[in-house]
């Protein structure tokens, strides 16, 4: 599960336009006792030049993390999922597609 992408710029100065966004890491904070509180999700995603460079094991030239709403079965059944759908969301996942 991943996103493909068209990055028009980077971290590293380049576009890339075949980039490849997974989710390496999930961290989820439940609830706390404080009044209102929810469900958080801290979302570490690695952009990589394409599926081909991260098939090869090549490190990821950017990553980013997310602190994501809390989950809602009606998106997705599996928090991974739910992470991907709610990525797709963002303007910076505009045009996104799952692979």
């Amino acid at each position: 599960m991943a996103l493909s992408l068209n990055m028009t710029s980077s971290i590293v100065g380049f576009p890339f336009p075949t980039a490849y966004a997974r989710v390496n890491k999930m961290t989820i904070y439940p609830k706390t006792i404080a009044p209102g509180s929810t469900d958080r999700c801290v979302v570490e995603v690695g952009f990589y030049a394409s599926e081909e460079a991260r098939v090869a094991n090549a490190n990821p030239f950017e990553t980013k993390s997310y602190m994501m709403q809390p989950f809602d079965n009606a998106i997705a059944q599996s928090p991974k999922a739910q992470c991907y759908a709610w990525l797709k969301l963002l303007p910076e996942f505009s045009g996104a597609a799952d692979v």
